[in-house]
């Protein structure tokens, strides 16, 4: 492997507005840099904190209370100080409760979320309209066959192009990002990690399209208008 050798340019000269403004940028890296080590150091104390709580999971799994360690996260914080005390729950507390996770994944979240609303409230599906409406993040249009995912997964089911639709994404879906042409996404705004690594990447891409992961059905026909935010969509076109 060659490597270039180092670029000789010299950077710009700063400006005057540059060395005016330079006080500021000083004390924006310190304040970027302290919340940053706190970011850091909080994820090391959470990593402790699972590995433990997985740890003792695994113990209470051997003695019967849990079907497996990782049935620990279907439980409350009430219900997982209750294992200290030597709570059982059995086969149909645990049915139920996948049960109740699941009809909640299906409540649809709304674009603005304030810190006490009632996520729980059973709203009205959204109508299947050809049309649906989003955030533009990049430019460009592209068709193709719907791949409705809730996690990252790859290879795409059908022949390119295919036009990924996720309820949210994030840096884990750059793996499945490379497999399509292009992206529809629920929730997350323009600012996003999904949404910055979606521009990053140049792909055809909205994001804001409200109920997508609902409205759009897997092998659903989209024709992909990125630029303008807009999603049509034909059920019934024929396989090219």
């Amino acid at each position: 492997m060659i490597l270039a050798p180092p670029s000789a340019s010299k950077p710009p000269r700063r400006t005057r507005k540059g060395w005016l403004t330079m006080p500021l940028a000083w004390q924006a890296n310190r304040t970027v840099r302290a919340r940053e080590q706190l970011r850091y150091h909080a994820m090391r104390a959470f990593d402790v904190l699972r590995a433990n709580l997985l740890r003792l999971a695994a113990q209470a799994a051997e003695r019967g209370q849990l079907p497996e360690a990782d049935s620990v996260w279907d439980l409350t914080i009430e219900e997982v100080l209750r294992l200290d005390d030597g709570w059982r729950p059995d086969a149909a507390f645990f049915a139920e409760r996948i049960a109740e996770l699941a009809r909640l994944k299906s409540l649809p979240v709304p674009d603005l979320l304030h810190r006490f609303d009632d996520l729980e409230r059973e709203l009205p599906p959204e109508a299947r309209t050809p049309q649906l409406r989003g955030i533009s993040l990049t430019t460009g249009e592209v068709a193709g066959r719907a791949w409705v995912l809730h996690e990252p997964a790859q290879p795409p089911p059908f022949e390119p192009p295919v036009i990924l639709v996720a309820r949210s994404a994030d840096a884990g879906w750059l793996p499945t990002f490379a497999q399509v042409q292009g992206v529809v996404v629920e929730t997350g705004g323009d600012l996003s990690h999904g949404s910055i690594i979606l521009r990053e990447l140049g792909l055809p891409s909205v994001t804001n399209v409200r109920a997508a992961t609902r409205l759009i059905q897997n092998g659903d026909w989209l024709h992909l208008k990125a630029g303008e935010g807009v999603v049509l969509l034909e059920t019934a076109r024929a396989e090219p």
